[in-house]
């Protein structure tokens, strides 16, 4: 689980959902371009608040906005975001050279082969 220290708050942040990822992609694309190359300072600020609408949806709570983050995160808290960042995309199944969701085996054909009970058509 990843996790994210703002305003001196722990929040974490469990792998995400279709549905959140769905909602994190357009930050999720912009901080990670903004992160792997060189980028201007706004563009680096820009990527920081689009990281910091990730934890938001990624914590899901109400009351846990971007706005509430932007406001209550110190310089330093946003340069360790970088940390954070790649282990949600890690979780994710989005980070290059990890196995993504597609990848694993699913449950139920993992239980099907360590069944000693399989017979074979």
């Amino acid at each position: 689980m990843a996790e994210a220290v703002i305003g001196g708050v722990v929040y974490e942040i469990a792998p995400f959902k279709f549905k959140q990822l769905r909602a994190a992609a357009p930050f999720l694309d912009r901080a990670q371009k903004a992160l792997t190359g060189e980028a201007s300072l706004e563009a680096a600020m820009e990527a920081s608040a689009d990281l910091l609408t990730i934890i938001a949806i990624g914590v899901g709570r109400p009351e846990v906005t971007a706005e509430a983050l932007e406001d209550a995160a110190s310089l330093a808290e946003v340069i360790q975001l970088r940390e954070t960042f790649e282990a949600i995309v890690r979780e994710a199944g989005l980070a290059v050279g990890e196995p993504g969701p597609a990848a694993q085996t699913p449950p139920a054909a993992a239980a099907r082969k360590a069944s000693p009970n399989r017979s074979t058509p």
